[in-house]
């Protein structure tokens, strides 16, 4: 059986995660990292033998022998990559990623000529734990995996791929890449900018006798876990989908008023609505009517 021969560029929880998936499967592969520099979480790839080789070096022989190129870094990170090496990339091999925006992929990749090779992917699992060692093959299982492929895609290639990662037993969507931006960025990016501004609200706290963090329940734990996660990460995603998270975060402000007025006007009547209707709205599992 002809092994797969696998890159990537970026080798965190998600690409450490695809890898440990990859390496449980009957089919054999031979996995490949391409690294700026030797850290803990390398190491123990390759003490696990999830890793087979490392290039500290992004040189021709990266490239040679790929089937599958894997984009794992921040969303910049990862377009710089392609804007470096695009010219080295063979075209048999099939690019994806793991980032939380892509209509800015599918420019780069236009622009490179890589787009018949390119299809985007973002598998909506992940923790506010970074790096290799918190990696699990199981991370994707019943999750659902969105690939965005584009204008030039082939249905041959979005088989390859869907082959390709059926031992991750995630849940395959395909959307568009407009699509996916806008959904992103009312469900992961505004919840993580509200998740750090809360944060910042609490660090306000006009009493100093007692620090909030030390008062907090299950909500202001629950709401402010993902702040946790990379700023390096966050600050991409956020540039790189600025028009929808700007629509998204106008939307929520707006509510943030509605809620206010009636506050401030003490209308018990507009308040229990308010409650009643979003738990309704949460239960029945229905989207808020525009």
């Amino acid at each position: 059986m002809k092994e797969t021969n696998i890159g990537f560029f970026g080798f965190g929880l998600i690409g450490g995660s695809l890898a440990k998936s990859l390496k449980d499967q009957d089919h054999p592969c031979h996995i490949q990292v391409a690294i700026r520099r030797r850290n803990p979480g390398i190491e123990k790839g390759l003490e696990e033998h999830v890793i087979d080789s490392v290039f500290e070096e992004v040189s021709h022989d990266f490239f040679k022998d790929l089937d599958f190129l894997f984009l794992c870094a921040p969303v910049i990170r990862n377009i710089r990559f392609l804007e470096t090496y695009h010219d080295r990339i063979p075209s048999r091999v099939l690019i994806t990623d793991v980032g939380s925006t892509k209509e800015c992929m599918d420019k780069v990749t236009n622009e490179c000529g890589l787009s018949a090779q390119y299809i985007g992917g973002h598998p909506m699992a992940g923790s506010e734990k970074t790096g290799y060692i918190h990696a699990s093959k199981d991370l994707f299982q019943d999750r659902p995996y969105i690939l965005t492929p584009g204008s030039q895609t082939t249905e041959e290639s979005l088989q390859r791929l869907k082959r390709l990662l059926a031992c991750t037993k995630a849940n395959f969507l395909v959307l568009p890449s407009n699509t996916h931006d806008a959904i992103t960025a009312s469900i992961s990016h505004v919840p993580h900018i509200l998740s750090a501004a809360l944060v910042h609200m609490a660090s306000h706290n006009d009493s100093n006798e007692i620090p909030n963090t030390d008062l907090s329940a299950g909500a202001y734990r629950d709401m402010t876990r993902i702040s946790t996660s990379s700023p390096d990460m966050w600050r991409d995603i956020c540039l790189t989908n600025q028009e929808e998270i700007l629509k998204k975060l106008d939307l929520y402000i707006k509510e943030l008023h509605t809620f206010q007025d009636a506050l401030k006007e003490k209308d018990e009547d507009k308040i229990h609505h308010y409650f009643s209707q979003a738990k309704a709205i949460k239960d029945s599992g229905a989207k808020e009517p525009e």
